[in-house]
């Protein structure tokens, strides 16, 4: 896209969760799965579809969000007791 602003932000987004694996196993999804989401995202981006892309792009994320969820709600429940 020769976007400098979103290769920061990517970078940025890489090195978290380069962190995130180094603290908690976040237990990888399938990567065929993975790669889908990817392609979906592209697609949609390439047709210019920005309501796609935001959906598509929600759906990847959710799926990091949920398998990262449990993590940290086991971790804050330790701490708290």
């Amino acid at each position: 896209l020769d976007n400098h602003l979103l290769s920061e932000v990517l970078d940025a987004f890489w090195a978290a969760m380069d962190r995130v694996r180094e603290d908690v196993d976040d237990g990888h999804q399938d990567p065929s799965v993975t790669c889908s989401q990817h392609h979906e995202i592209v697609e949609a981006v390439a047709a210019a579809d920005g309501a796609r892309a935001v959906r598509a792009m929600r759906t990847h994320f959710d799926g990091i969000r949920n398998r990262l969820e449990p993590q940290s709600v086991s971790e804050s429940e330790s701490v708290s007791v």
